[in-house]
């Protein structure tokens, strides 16, 4: 899927089961930065396993669990991303370069 594929109305339809993970840890950070709350990992792994279990993918992909050290992780890289985000000047861009795994 291409990014824009995720935006109403999904010209290639539902969201792929394997991407529902992602979309469940986007949601959780972004809610958690929203409410300038954080939650443990006991608290984000309870919510990942509702989200899981309350949705059509129940059965068919496995809920998230993050150490407390993962998410620490996970919160320093987005801060760090949102404050480049914020420096970015109208009309410029923000180039983020990704290195794929292969194997994991």
């Amino acid at each position: 899927m291409e990014l824009g594929d995720f935006a109403a109305p999904w010209p290639r339809g539902s969201i792929p089961a394997e991407a529902r993970e992602v979309e469940l840890l986007v949601g959780f950070f972004d809610t958690e930065r929203r409410s300038m709350d954080q939650c443990t990992s006991a608290e984000f792994n309870e919510h990942a396993v509702r989200y899981v279990s309350a949705g059509k993918h129940a059965g068919v992909i496995t809920p998230p669990t993050l150490t407390d050290e993962q998410l620490s992780r996970v919160r320093q890289a987005r801060d760090a991303l949102l404050a480049r985000w914020f420096e970015v000047m109208p009309g410029e861009a923000l180039e983020i370069e990704f290195a794929r795994r292969l194997g994991s």
